[in-house]
């Protein structure tokens, strides 16, 4: 982004731009929805007939939380309001949901105490989760989610609090809302989201997800820049290749993309044989939170690599260098009963026993011991 500043494009940055932590856009955020929102509703305000059917239904803290939301560069804000006329709940906003609600499961998956807003947790979690499933907007999980968050505790730290108020915050504010409320609150929401983004830009920060979004754009759509970077690269070896988020498998196909071609749609890139190795293994995938997507992997791996003109070629290391056969075998026996036999696309990966190195006996002292408690 910053070799690529100077260009008159839309995702020029200032060559000298500040990645920001997450912490400078909150208050950035917080900044401009309390200017909008007085332009919006205040004893001048133009808008005030639009927005007294939306908070017959929802609060200015629901609507705060979702404009929030929009405001992430990762959300396609094109055409957004428009397609609520085919489908109530558009693609972008069921993706954004589904991240919520993965984010919001790795959260109460570490906090296993059950007190009030580890339910209503588990509640937004069910609620976006069927918001994404049906692609219409729904209430289940009414009952925990109709009340006040609770104040922090000590077991939560300040980082995962703030996390899970504001994926509760969305979770009750979409459950609250109809297609034509929706529809009325996004045709305001998608402009503001616009301009916060580019004023943040404009003051000299980009964050982490506007980091990917712009270089992912930048690959996409000026043909001219992704020719010359993928000259720059030979080979490609992407590690922990199962962490990778959609918008980072973009990327790299962009960059692994044959010579002579430059198409926009990464599912239809043809990738130059030999040029790209991944390593990675789908049981290691843990960061769901950040948008590692086991369904996206599967697809990539075995539709945009293995499946190539030129098929790819799948090399398994099933044997184990840090343990010994004493060890494997109850392992292998253990995790034979989770994991199928045959995997299932963008569900479950097979299991492949591991494999002890030859040569290598174990020590006498050296065993498995299963305690249960």
């Amino acid at each position: 982004l910053r070799d690529y500043a100077l260009l008159k494009t839309p995702e020029a940055v200032d060559p000298a731009f500040q990645e920001d932590d997450g912490t400078g856009f909150r208050e950035h955020f917080a900044r401009e929805w309390e200017l909008w929102l007085d332009q919006q509703l205040g004893l001048d305000g133009a808008q005030q007939d639009i927005w007294r059917p939306i908070l017959r239904v929802i609060s200015l803290d629901e609507a705060r939380a979702l404009a929030e939301g929009l405001a992430n560069d990762l959300i396609p804000l094109g055409g957004l309001v428009a397609g609520l006329n085919q489908e109530p709940v558009p693609p972008p906003i069921r993706h954004w949901m589904s991240g919520l609600a993965a984010a919001a499961r790795m959260l109460r998956s570490a906090h296993p105490k059950t007190t009030i807003i580890e339910r209503m947790l588990e509640a937004a979690a069910a609620r976006l989760d069927g918001l994404t499933t049906s692609g219409g907007v729904e209430s289940s999980g009414a009952g925990d989610l109709d009340r006040a968050v609770p104040s922090k505790t000590t077991t939560w730290s300040k980082e995962d609090y703030a996390e899970a108020k504001q994926i509760i915050k969305v979770a009750q504010a979409v459950g609250h809302l109809d297609a034509g409320p929706l529809r009325a609150l996004l045709s305001l929401l998608v402009p503001f989201a616009g301009d916060c983004r580019r004023r943040f830009v404009q003051s000299g920060f980009v964050s982490f997800d506007g980091l990917l979004a712009r270089a992912r754009d930048l690959l996409r759509h000026w043909p001219a820049i992704r020719r010359e970077l993928k000259t720059q690269f030979k080979a490609l070896l992407v590690d922990e290749f199962q962490d990778t988020d959609p918008v980072q498998y973009e990327l790299i196909l962009y960059l692994a993309e044959g010579s002579g071609q430059e198409d926009d749609d990464w599912r239809a890139v043809r990738l130059q044989p030999g040029k790209l190795f991944i390593v990675g293994d789908p049981k290691q995938s843990i960061y769901a939170f950040r948008r590692a997507d086991m369904e996206a992997y599967d697809a990539v791996v075995e539709d945009r690599v293995l499946g190539q003109q030129v098929p790819g070629e799948r090399q398994s290391l099933q044997t184990n260098f840090r343990t010994h056969e004493e060890l494997l075998t109850p392992i292998n026996a253990c995790f034979g009963r989770l994991f199928p036999a045959t995997a299932v696309k963008g569900l479950h990966p097979q299991q492949e026993p591991l494999l002890p190195l030859v040569g290598e006996p174990p020590l006498p002292t050296e065993r498995m011991e299963i305690r249960l408690v």
